[in-house]
């Protein structure tokens, strides 16, 4: 297992959780979120309740990629890869700006992953191909 690819994605998931409770907790936080695409179109509430949603259903995908990278699944680092490129994107439509670091961190995600794939790739024999 990646352990530093395994720590990266938990530490994604917490800080996801930790902004929905933030988002609900204390209003003035969704400033950024409010001023995106969604909300402008729907309204503040919709905009809250999509942003939520999306990052519940990020952090729902990458636990499950926890559990494949537990048991060295080349699946999991592709997983990784495809998650942080959509949350991205889908970034754009949530908020109204994005701060360069999230493009770092989804770079260096991405990298870490596509690593660790290679590395599995290489320690995998044509038998188990499919793992």
């Amino acid at each position: 297992m990646n352990t530093l690819l395994f720590i990266l994605v938990l530490g994604n998931i917490v800080v996801d959780v930790a902004n929905i409770a933030v988002w609900i907790g204390m209003p003035s936080s969704q400033a950024s979120m409010l001023g995106g695409p969604i909300a402008k179109t729907f309204g503040s509430f919709v905009g809250l309740v999509i942003g939520t949603a999306i990052l519940s259903a990020v952090s729902i995908a990458y636990a499950t990629t926890l559990f494949g990278l537990s048991r060295r699944q080349k699946w999991a680092p592709l997983l990784i890869i495809a998650i942080s490129i959509a949350n991205r994107a889908l970034a754009l439509v949530i908020f109204e700006f994005t701060s360069p670091i999230f493009f770092v961190w989804t770079v260096i995600l991405v990298a870490v992953a596509y690593v660790d794939y290679r590395r599995l790739a290489q320690h995998s024999s044509p038998s188990n191909s499919l793992q």
